[in-house]
């Protein structure tokens, strides 16, 4: 199961570098992911006893336990995968920023300038 868990984190790592996500938008976008993962393991991945679950669900309390439960994990899932890219993701836009400052501040210093006052 770590190895699934493993493979579906890379592979939103890989969407989240061509999209060019900043780290602002990758709660967002982790969650998103998180629910689809949950839609596509019921109609992909589950036996097909289970495979139509949480409609199912209403009627079965089992079913309606197992489905939540499926909810709650691929949820989960996309918070750590948001916190882990939120901290360990590139610093596009900070490190941009730092150069406008940089530049900024040799342009205003009238004391670092060539030309006299």
């Amino acid at each position: 199961m770590g190895v699934v868990a493993v493979a579906v984190g890379a592979l939103f790592g890989v969407l989240y570098a061509a999209a060019g996500l900043r780290r602002e938008l990758a709660v967002f976008w982790a969650t998103l992911y998180g629910l689809v993962c949950w839609i596509v393991g019921w109609f992909a991945v589950m036996p097909p006893p289970l495979r139509f679950a949480p409609w199912a669900a209403l009627k079965d309390p089992t079913l309606f336990q197992l489905a939540v439960a499926g909810l709650l994990s691929c949820l989960g899932f996309g918070v750590v995968l948001a916190g882990a890219f939120t901290l360990f993701g590139p610093l596009q836009e900070a490190r941009r920023d730092a150069r406008v400052r940089a530049g900024r501040a040799a342009l205003s210093n009238g004391t670092l300038s060539a030309s006299r006052r």
